[in-house]
């Protein structure tokens, strides 16, 4: 039976965090609390290379706000900065499965794709974004580059 994805994200943090990483997440925010807040702190952690840190954040800020796509995109570029794109890939298609017009998930899984040479779905994604964000200039430019890359 697959559990209810809402219904997990009802579920009380003290059963989806180990108790260690319930102090670890203590030590992080310092008992500061707020979606946005915790995403600054999420940032700075991931720019500073802690990405294990990062992504045990960004899951704390997914359970209450599980539609804060900037969040899920950081979760899935730690996974892709570490190599791990089997893990990645899946954070971005969920940012578009929930909103398709969402342009970072593009970019981030384009840039994905690119890395392990899988330039005909980094195109595809380019095409589709498009689709849904004609006027973004980030995603012609990654479309343009790809298609030079073809010749």
């Amino acid at each position: 039976m697959k559990p209810d994805g809402e219904f997990l994200t009802q579920a009380p943090p003290s059963i989806l965090f180990s108790p260690a990483e319930k102090a670890a997440l203590d030590s992080l925010t310092g008992g500061l609390t707020g979606a946005d807040t915790l995403f600054s702190i999420a940032r700075k952690l991931a720019y500073a290379k802690q990405h294990a840190a990062t992504r045990l954040l960004c899951r704390k800020i997914l359970i209450g706000s599980p539609n804060y796509h900037d969040v899920r995109v950081l979760l899935g570029r730690t996974y892709a900065w570490e190599k791990n794109y089997r893990k990645a890939a899946p954070q971005f298609a969920e940012v578009l499965r929930r909103n398709p017009t969402y342009e970072d998930a593009y970019l981030a899984w384009i840039d994905v794709a690119t890395w392990v040479d899988k330039n005909d779905s980094a195109l595809v994604l380019a095409k589709t974004g498009l689709q849904f964000l004609p006027g973004s200039t980030s995603l012609k430019e990654k479309k343009e580059k790809l298609l030079a890359r073809k010749k």
